[in-house]
Parts: structure tokens; sequence; C-alpha cells
């Protein structure tokens, strides 16, 4: 954490101005901190002109005077917050080196110690009750809301391509109001300045991970499209942390026909079984994989990246189904016989076709 503030009267701009300009840009900025003291301690409704003016010990003609109305009054100390919450950003950003360090510096800054005090806390939250109603709050937090999605999306987009990058800023940006919000509406139970920041940077340092392991995969792929045009080699990755889980070999079309040839060259044997062989040879593989079911569902899972509860449930027994479901009708298979007259009859009979191709999901 950068242990830099600012406070609004650091935002007063001196430079030339003469005493007088001085007194009334000091007596606007005690307004300003009144109004954020009252909002603070009776909220909206209570923060009226006649109270700024009774804690100030000023008249209200005198607030009036600098702020016209209550609206502007809120909206000048709307902007205090904002401004001094951007003056702390541009100090902590301009000390990140990388574009993830900038990114934390944006978590780091709108989750501050600072923001999860009980006075600026609960300024804030007034005003973000009064911002669909009052359209100079509505300005202030447009410009908030942009600039805090235009530095996060500037950095995200060095790190991830420009897509992700705008979701992910979106996504940050929403976890942001929605933690601190939380806290603020449990007054300040739920949530402090370190776990808040805590959680968002073990959000984002996750999602980063999982957009790269994602990318890796993309390249894989392509890469496994090249290796079986080329009939090389082809890695099956974990998609779940990118480790490589074998290497196998990647079959052009030479090798594919040879493997047809030697199936059909197999079929002939298969073929002369009865159905009832057939069927025990389908049902002893069935039993393999009942046998095997949590080995295989494991490997399943960590070829494809499915929840172990669907592969052990799912995946491998409904193999094994299949299997003894075509075992049981392997020996009942049988043809038709056809009644031609009294001087003929026709009968039809079921043989194995022979090679065939399977594309499975």
């Amino acid at each position: 954490m950068n242990s830099q503030s600012t406070t609004p009267k650091d935002l007063v701009h001196h430079s030339g101005s003469s005493p007088r300009d001085e007194g009334e840009e000091a007596r606007r900025v005690q307004l300003v901190e009144v109004t954020i003291d009252s909002l603070a301690e009776v909220g909206y409704v209570g923060t009226t002109l006649a109270e700024i003016a009774r804690r100030a010990r000023v008249s209200p003609g005198l607030v009036a005077h600098y702020f016209d109305d209550k609206d502007g009054l809120l909206e000048a100390a709307f902007r205090t917050l904002a401004r001094t919450l951007a003056a702390r950003m541009r100090a902590r950003l301009a000390l990140a080196r990388t574009p993830r360090g900038r990114v934390q510096a944006v978590i780091d800054i709108n989750l501050a110690p600072e923001e999860f005090d009980q006075r600026t806390g609960t300024a804030w939250l007034a005003f973000w009750g009064q911002v669909l109603h009052v359209r100079g709050l509505k300005r202030v937090q447009t410009a908030y809301q942009r600039r805090m999605l235009s530095n996060l999306r500037s950095d995200l987009r060095r790190l991830i391509p420009g897509e992700e990058a705008r979701s992910l800023a979106s996504m940050i940006a929403a976890m942001i109001d929605g933690v601190w919000l939380r806290a603020a509406l449990s007054e300040w139970q739920e949530a402090d300045s370190e776990s808040a920041r805590a959680l968002l940077t073990a959000f984002v340092d996750g999602r980063l991970k999982e957009l790269a392991q994602a990318a890796t995969l993309r390249v894989t792929g392509e890469s496994a499209v090249r290796a079986v045009s080329a009939g090389g080699r082809l890695r099956v990755i974990n998609p779940a942390n990118g480790a490589v889980l074998a290497e196998l070999s990647a079959d052009g079309a030479a090798q594919i026909d040879a493997a047809v040839r030697k199936a059909q060259a197999a079929q002939k044997t298969w073929a002369a079984l009865s159905g009832a062989e057939r069927g025990r040879v389908l049902q002893r593989a069935a039993r393999m994989l009942r046998e095997r079911n949590e080995e295989l569902a494991v490997l399943e899972t960590r070829n494809t990246g499915k929840p172990i509860q669907e592969t052990r449930a799912v995946d491998v027994l409904s193999g094994a189904q299949c299997l003894e479901y075509y075992a049981g009708l392997a020996g009942a298979i049988a043809g038709e016989h056809i009644d031609l007259g009294p001087q003929a009859f026709g009968y039809t009979r079921r043989e194995p076709l022979g090679v065939v191709a399977g594309i499975g999901a």
C-alpha cells in the first residue's frame, strides 16, 4: 500500500490567488468537510442547508451563496471525495512498474483503508443513493467509473487479448463496487480493507491464470492439427493446469489406411463367431470397464476437465451399459421366414456388415 494520502485542502489551487480568493476557497473547503461530516452522522435527509450552516456556524444564506442549493453542495462534496481518490490513484500508479502492478494499484486504492473509514464510507453511500436522482452526482459517478474502467482495460490489454481485457475489467470494477457496498451495508462487519483486497487479488490472479491456460490450449490445439497433418506427435494436455498427460502418435492418412486394412483382416475372424460368442466378448469388455471405473473416470477428468462426479457416474458406466445391451442382443439375432405360397418360401439372415468408422463425442 502507498502510505501517501491527499486531503481536500491539498486539492485547493493556491498559485496566483489573492488573500480574498484563498479565504473564499478555504470557506468552501470548510463547508464541504462539514457536509461530509453531516452525511456520515445524520444521512442524506438530515443534511440540509440549515444543518450545514448550524454545524459551520454560518448563516444559511452564506451556504447558498457558495453552492446555490443542497444538490450543488452535495455535488461539491462528492467531487472532493472523487478527486481525493483520483489523486491517490495517480500517486500509486506512478509507482507501479508492470501492467499487473497497475491493475493491483486500482484494486488497492479503491479498497484502501481510507475507503472503509466510517466517515468517508457513509458519505460515499449517501451519494450513491442519490446518483440516479441528481444530475450533478450522476456526472461525477460516470466520470469515476469511466476512469476506473479505462485504467483497468489499458493495462489488462497488455496481459490478455482485447475482448477478454474488456470483460475482465468490467468484472473487477463490479467486484470492487460490490465488495465495498456489502461491507458498507453491514456497517463494515462483513469485510475490511485487507480482506477485500485479498479477495480481489485472488480473483484477478486466478482469472489471468485461467486465460493463460486457455491460450496455451488454443496454441496446443493448433499444433495438434498440424501434427496430425504431418503424422507427428500429439501432446494430451490437462485443461485444469496445462500439464502434459501423455504424448501420442498423431496418425495421418497413411496410418489410418493401414489400421483399416488390419481391421478388415480381423473382421473375418469376428464374423465367423456365433452371436452368443460375440456377446460373451462384449460382456467381458463391459466387466473390465466396471472394474476399472475409478481409474478411467480420473483419467477422463484429467483429460477433459469434466467434474469427477460426472465421469464416475456417467461416462465410463454408460459405456459398460451400452456394451451389455448389445451383448444381450447378439445371441438373439435372427432372420425372418417369409411365406411365398405353397411352392416356395423365403428367409433372411443378418450377417456382419464389416468395418465401420464411429465418431463419438
